[in-house]
């Protein structure tokens, strides 16, 4: 389950063990699993998980995606964003 919470100034989401149901954590480490190893399309999100995989390996990577896409997803469900594959040029 992705516990969000506000740390500061800004929203901090953490993948964890309890909460209902389960299920939402294995989502959360499956989509990072495919995000990591099946999706080619580049972003600076899979970029970041696969230099993780490198320095830490796949295991502690996969976590590490599943976090930043449990903020991500509680961003976008707040304020109606949409996930961006490049970052925005300003």
């Amino acid at each position: 389950m992705a516990a969000i919470r506000r740390r500061g100034s800004c929203w901090q989401a953490q993948v964890r063990r309890e909460g209902s149901p389960p299920v939402t954590r294995a989502y959360l480490h499956e989509a990072a699993n495919v995000f990591l190893k099946v999706v080619r399309r580049g972003s600076p999100l899979r970029n970041w998980g696969l230099k993780l995989v490198k320095r830490i390996g796949l295991k502690k990577a996969r976590v590490a995606v599943a976090r930043k896409l449990a903020t991500i997803m509680r961003c976008i469900w707040t304020d109606g964003t949409q996930f961006e594959w490049e970052p925005t040029k300003a």
